[in-house]
């Protein structure tokens, strides 16, 4: 609330509210798992993460991230493809040797050779690579036959593909650990965190706390309670300034603006300027050129009396 009162009152309150936290449950499934990622997914709060060995299977996790495994039995690869088709999401984390491994249906193309040393570039700009920077890789796999959206490639071949496969996703995060200077940067654990809120679907502050006449579509009828009624809807119009309420989550209305609040923004006050024109009476002083035009006049006289011999 802003204390000081000023010629509109109606955007002096802001109302904020956080998302409510889900758990998202990620199984790495690693015969030799990584410190790095390990270290990068634990420091997120809203991340459980359970590890296990390549010869098992455990159901009911949100994302299972396939990392340094010695083989892949078929029997697990099609329960993990089950999953995905149920909704859950896998990630394949490559190896050195990826290409002997057997990921059957999961792996969404072929590999090809290794490559050499490449600048690793952002395709399509994600919720988890915004303002993230990969660098570049010594050693990569070469892809063919692409299916799904590359998020990032090297210069032959993907690094990042999403490819969505039933109700879940398939990520391909091809960056060999130790061949890249990626899992020291600050961008590491930020990427990964964003991928896993990503594939979970989990709520960002950015969601619940909106501008007032912002429309958001349901999936089911609910009952919704606005700062002046309860109504039962599948569609909510944040027409009031307030706190909105359903059985699974809280929103924030407040009457703002990002243009208003930027104080680095021209005005625009110079665009909405009509010109006019005025006419006014000025007052000038003809004392000034008067005395100039007497010694003009005078200087002249002398001139000409010199020429005729008289001075």
């Amino acid at each position: 609330t802003l204390i000081e009162k000023d010629d509109f009152l109606p955007d002096n309150e802001a109302y904020i509210t956080f998302p409510q936290v889900k758990k998202v449950k990620v199984l790495l499934i690693s015969d030799s798992p990584s410190t790095y990622l390990q270290t990068a997914l634990t420091a997120a709060t809203n991340i459980q993460l359970d590890v296990t060995g390549s010869s098992s299977y455990i159901s009911g996790y949100d994302i299972y991230i396939i990392g340094a495994v010695r083989e892949l039995r078929t029997s697990l690869t099609n329960k993990l493809q089950e999953s995905v088709e149920q909704g859950a999401s896998v990630i394949i984390y490559m190896q050195e040797n990826s290409a002997a491994i057997n990921y059957g249906k999961l792996l969404p193309f072929t590999l090809g050779g290794i490559r050499g040393e490449s600048v690793v570039t952002i395709e399509h700009l994600t919720k988890f690579t915004k303002d993230i920077t990969f660098g570049s890789v010594k050693r990569y796999y070469a892809t063919t036959t692409l299916e799904g959206i590359s998020i990032a490639k090297a210069e032959e071949g993907v690094i990042v593909t999403l490819t969505p496969q039933g109700q879940g996703n398939i990520v391909y995060y091809g960056i060999l650990e130790d061949q890249s200077e990626f899992k020291f940067s600050p961008s590491y654990p930020i990427f990964w965190t964003n991928l896993i809120k990503y594939l979970a679907q989990a709520t960002d502050i950015n969601d619940v706390n909106i501008p007032t006449g912002t429309i958001i579509s349901l999936p089911t009828k609910k009952e919704i309670s606005t700062p002046s009624r309860t109504i039962t809807t599948d569609i909510i119009i944040f027409e009031e300034k307030g706190i909105y309420k359903s059985e699974d989550q809280i929103y924030a209305a407040s009457l703002m603006s990002e243009l208003e609040s930027n104080l680095n923004a021209k005005t625009a006050l110079t665009k909405n300027t009509e010109k006019k024109t005025t006419t006014a009476a000025l007052r000038y002083s003809l004392t000034t050129p008067i005395i100039l035009l007497l010694f003009l006049l005078l200087f002249i006289e002398l001139l000409t009396t010199k020429s005729r011999g008289e001075i």
